[in-house]
């Protein structure tokens, strides 16, 4: 795993609780980074569980009362949800056996160097990010997004715009952190967001110069 990729994995998980002042920035050290990260996954694992937990009681629930109405299509959305919101807990907890590596490759000087300068990019252009997720997710609100695919998209912009990397590469990136760290779903919907958001800045990739 090389420097960027070490940064960006540790950036996509402390992003939502970092303080973003420009005094706490300047004096910022890795271990605070990894922290970040890791209380994210405790929260966020912990959320996860709970929703399959009231999941689970509303298909037992449904079960009780499938005697009496006969309801086998919301047992199984109920149970199906619950899979879910258990399979993303224990993909995020997956990534805990990975901390040591990240935490071993954290201590390397250009592996915090990007990860601080990633982090300066989103608190000094945290509306316009925001703003330009926001007008491009229909029915949704950022706040509402799944907080990993939320912090992917939010890095993956902001290597595009203020890092200036290759379109095609920071998607790619993008997607491979979502297959890695989201739902089944968030490769899918990461490329859709940042693509529909580069297509509405006009902004091309390399396969589309070609």
């Amino acid at each position: 795993m090389n420097a960027r990729h070490a940064a960006r994995e540790l950036v996509v998980f402390a992003l939502p609780q970092i303080r973003l002042s420009a005094k706490h920035l300047e004096n910022i050290d890795i271990e605070y980074i990894v922290e970040q990260a890791v209380r994210v996954i405790h929260s966020e694992v912990k959320e996860l569980l709970s929703v399959a937990k009231d999941d689970i009681l509303e298909a037992d629930k449904c079960m009780w009362e499938s005697t009496l109405h006969d309801n086998p299509v919301s047992i199984r959305k109920y149970l199906m949800e619950t899979l879910s919101s258990e399979q993303k807990a224990l993909e995020l907890m997956h990534y805990c056996n990975e901390l040591p590596i990240l935490i071993t490759l954290a201590n390397r000087k250009d592996v915090k160097d990007y990860a601080v300068k990633l982090i300066k990019h989103y608190r000094d252009h945290r509306k316009e990010l925001n703003k330009t997720i926001e007008d491009n997710i229909e029915g949704w609100t950022v706040d509402s997004l799944y907080s990993v695919d939320r912090s992917i998209i939010k890095v993956g912009l902001i290597e595009i715009l203020y890092e200036k990397i290759s379109p095609k590469i920071a998607i790619n990136e993008s997607i491979e952190l979502a297959k890695k760290y989201g739902s089944q779903e968030s490769s899918a919907f990461v490329n859709g967001i940042l693509g529909k958001i580069l297509e509405n800045l006009n902004i091309t990739t390399e396969e589309e110069n070609e």
